[in-house]
């Protein structure tokens, strides 16, 4: 359910909604130093550009598109029942806060980005910051040690973080960034394009976050697909290049589980680089899940929004060290207060309730309807299509590991989407040919 109107952007001179838009992308990574209640640098030129767009909607008393409306609602609703179980009120009430702010701010992107083509600019100005962060990483990276390939494999070395306050947060904006690049293919020079994709790799290895790794790789492979399809390979072609990976990857397996091949090489690479803390990360989450399904099978409503690091666990359950000097009980750094959640979906369930969650499935399927929607017209071509698909994937599978709807760069880029799908729904069908359109009146005739 979506509801839309029309929304006609003027753009004055100077183009003052471009330069902001432009400005949302180059700020919207930069989480640190957090202000209070975690907000950015971003969010007082938000709240001055929101304060001018609701004036410009109450003077021309325009309608706004309003994407997601029906998925949204059923969050919402979800949310609001699951607050009476909050052991933290205020932590509650901050989420919603949080959550209805991100949603306008995501509106007013769509009805400001639906005028603007392809979003050329915004892409370009993403990709140079992404770019920009990734070296901020690196140097960090640097500065503690990890000035080698190896430092940076290293599972127990400094993790880059960037400008953000957490390595997995990173990592998940340095995902979606990669495809933003892809998606530039021919529209920037391909040295440009390169270094980008090349800093921000080498970046992502240095956060050692496997979700976001993970994440990258199955958004890779949707992204093939999806261009595949875009340039129209036959069902002959893709069955034909199924039997050769899956060849390939049955003799791997072979090789080193039949034959022994590079088995000792395997090993040492697992256990000395980032990919031997994946099965101690599981461990972990597992703890965290099972001490939250405790406490939601007694409120199955929910324990209430942002309160999966309000609950308060055993001995047995505890996964965090005494706290040291600098943690305090407002940072959740207290040893007897569980772990946010860690995954999105799960998070949904056991803070909003299966309304919530529902809603928030509804609302991922549909940005996956509106990127091949606008794929199918004029609107965007195949290669940026493939790309906002491959973003998109990526970020649903993160959301496994990191609570992602959080996250400003996720909704900026959902207005991306969404903006050019508009720019698809009003795209005019394209005229026959005159020799076609003469044939056509001659039958008629």
């Amino acid at each position: 359910m979506t509801a839309t109107a029309t929304f006609d952007v003027r753009r004055p001179w100077p183009d003052l909604w471009g330069w902001y838009v432009v400005l949302a992308a180059l700020l919207a990574p930069v989480l640190v130093p957090p202000g209070p209640g975690r907000t950015a640098w971003l969010d007082p030129l938000n709240l001055i550009a929101l304060g001018a767009f609701a004036g410009s909607i109450a003077l021309s008393r325009r309608n706004v598109q309003v994407p997601f409306a029906g998925p949204v609602i059923l969050m919402s609703l979800g949310s609001l029942v699951a607050t009476a179980n909050a052991a933290n009120a205020g932590a509650a009430i901050l989420t919603l806060l949080q959550d209805a702010y991100l949603y306008v701010w995501f509106v007013m992107l769509v009805a400001v980005l639906r005028e603007r083509g392809d979003l050329r600019a915004l892409r370009v100005a993403w990709v140079f910051t992404g770019s920009v962060v990734a070296v901020i990483g690196l140097v960090g990276v640097a500065r503690h040690g990890g000035d080698s390939i190896g430092a940076i494999l290293n599972p127990k070395g400094f993790r880059a973080m960037g400008t953000f306050d957490q390595p997995d947060e990173l990592a998940d904006y340095l995902a979606m960034s990669v495809f933003i690049a892809i998606s530039l293919t021919g529209r920037v020079t391909r040295l440009f394009a390169a270094l980008a994709i090349a800093l921000m790799l080498a970046a992502m290895a240095a956060t050692k976050a496997n979700g976001g790794l993970i994440s990258l790789a199955g958004g890779l492979v949707a992204w093939s697909i999806v261009r595949a399809w875009a340039a129209g390979v036959t069902p002959a072609g893709w069955i034909g290049a199924s039997l050769v990976g899956a060849s390939a990857a049955v003799v791997a397996i072979w090789l080193v589980l039949g034959l022994g091949v590079g088995g000792s090489e395997i090993g040492k690479i697992e256990t000395g680089s980032f990919l031997g803390r994946m099965s101690h990360s599981s461990e972990g989450r597992e703890k965290i899940w099972q001490a939250l399904l405790k406490r939601y099978r007694k409120s199955p409503l929910g324990i209430g929004p942002g309160n999966s690091r309000w609950q308060t666990v055993t001995i047995e359950e505890r996964e965090r060290p005494i706290a040291g000097h600098l943690d305090t009980y407002d940072s959740g750094a207290d040893p007897f207060l569980s772990k946010e959640a860690h995954n999105d979906y799960f998070a949904y369930l056991v803070e909003r309730g299966p309304l919530a969650l529902a809603g928030m499935l509804m609302m991922r399927w549909q940005a996956f309807r509106r990127i091949l929607g606008a794929g199918r017209s004029r609107a965007i071509s195949g290669g940026l299509t493939a790309a906002l698909f491959g973003a998109w994937v990526a970020s649903c599978l993160n959301a496994n590991t990191i609570e992602t709807l959080h996250f400003r760069h996720v909704w900026l880029f959902l207005a991306m989407v969404c903006a050019l799908d508009s720019a698809a729904d009003r795209e005019p069908a394209p005229r026959p040919h005159r020799r076609a359109a003469l044939a056509v009146a001659g039958r008629t005739s």
